[in-house]
């Protein structure tokens, strides 16, 4: 049976902390929420061994985090409002995962990733924004400014759970 995971670097503290602070009081639509983080390789379909997640995990694929500005994916039904990384490192880490752990390329089923294609570098902070909503909440984060600057050293296997309908770790720490 395929299962739904993603593959993505968990924002260190204090940022995760600041990040899941703004969500806690700006995000009233969303409550599927993952840490913070940076996704690497988006939702898909497959079936992943607790080894071939261990591998995933056990991966250096070092990803450089210059947070930036703010930035709004407008989408027909809702928005989602993100913090810029402003590096392209997340798509050599894509490249570098698919290096060391080369069976995941062949298992990813649904739907299919194309591992050269950069993926957007950044974190998303409010997500289902309704489009009446918008221009309230850019005006409450626009004069937040979160600077700084870290690397992200591995990666952390989240599988949708069905029953509870929220993204869990595999490997729980």
């Amino acid at each position: 049976m395929l299962n739904r995971y993603c593959i993505v670097a968990l924002v260190p503290d204090p940022w995760a902390k600041d990040i899941d602070e703004l969500r806690r009081q700006h995000d009233k639509w969303s409550k599927q929420w993952l840490p913070a983080h940076i996704t690497v390789v988006a939702p898909f379909e497959a079936s992943l061994s607790h080894d071939l997640v261990a591998e995933i995990e056990g991966a250096t694929v070092p990803i450089q985090v210059r947070l930036g500005g703010w930035g709004v994916f407008e989408h027909f039904r809702t928005n989602t409002v993100w913090i810029e990384g402003s590096e392209s490192a997340t798509a050599n880490a894509r490249r570098q995962l698919i290096q060391t752990v080369p069976r995941l390329g062949t298992i990813v089923t649904e739907p299919s990733i194309l591992w050269d294609e950069a993926p957007s570098h950044h974190i998303t902070v409010v997500n289902h924004v309704p489009h009446d909503a918008l221009a309230e909440l850019r005006q409450a984060l626009d004069p937040i400014d979160l600077e700084g600057s870290f690397t992200i050293s591995h990666l952390t296997v989240f599988a949708w759970d069905r029953r509870l309908g929220r993204w869990l770790k595999v490997r729980p720490s």
